[in-house]
């Protein structure tokens, strides 16, 4: 499968996983409150040791103590991330504003790139951001 067509369907895959994660956790949410994280996350990682067992090669235990330390630190800062957005969608903000509003994220993640791994932002890509927030700001408005 051409490198295009492949990224274009795994984050066409990603978008309605996280579309429909966004619907799902606001009724989750709504009707148990913060529990809603455990079963979550107990749901993720059931489903990642399955995934990572019968498609991914989980066996044998990658040991590369850096790379370990980045997955968890990645957990972490996802749990961090999950306990925010639950606690806005249990105290019943509107979840068509709170998704947009969340979903600022990916300029930390731009200029994280660029400060401390020395990714390069280009005019249009800097164009994109821009346009990026103004979109997310005129759906959460």
């Amino acid at each position: 499968m051409n490198r295009t067509i492949e990224m274009l369907v795994w984050s066409a895959v990603a978008i309605v996983g996280w579309g429909l994660y966004g619907i799902f956790a606001k009724q989750s949410s709504g009707r148990i409150g913060m529990q809603a994280i455990f079963w979550t996350q107990l749901t993720m990682v059931l489903g990642a040791v399955i995934y990572l067992f019968f498609i991914r090669n989980l066996f044998p235990f990658n040991t590369d103590g850096q790379g370990i330390i980045l997955g968890l630190a990645t957990g972490l800062s996802s749990l961090v991330a999950v306990v925010a957005l639950f606690t806005l969608l249990s105290r019943q903000f509107p979840v068509s504003i709170v998704y947009p509003l969340t979903a600022l994220y990916p300029l930390v993640t731009v200029i994280l790139g660029i400060v401390f791994l020395g990714e390069a932002i280009t005019p249009l890509r800097g164009l994109g951001a821009v346009l990026a927030v103004a979109a997310i700001v005129l759906l959460s408005t």
